[in-house]
């Protein structure tokens, strides 16, 4: 029987020799499920970059609202001040 695992059959161990001097120093620092660790870490970071997003579009807008409003009472003072 080969050590070369089947589809069908999941590994049980795992080769040391088959990972770089890098891949065993994050496992070190970071233990074995570095990997995971970093995804999960990197889609927290996408949701929070999204939300900024949307927030600073939402702000954007509120701005420009906000402009409108004033440039329209500004037009207003102006009439009132100055009477045709």
């Amino acid at each position: 029987m080969s050590d070369t695992p089947t589809t069908s059959e999941p590994r049980t161990t795992i080769d040391l020799t088959e990972f770089s001097t890098e891949s065993l120093e994050c496992f070190e620092q970071y233990g074995i499920n570095a990997a995971e660790r970093l995804n999960q870490y990197s889609m927290s970071l996408e949701d929070a970059l999204v939300e900024a997003v949307n927030k600073n579009k939402d702000l954007n807008q509120q701005n420009g609202r906000l402009r409108k409003e004033i440039k329209d009472l500004e037009d207003k003072l102006k009439a009132y001040e100055n009477p045709s």
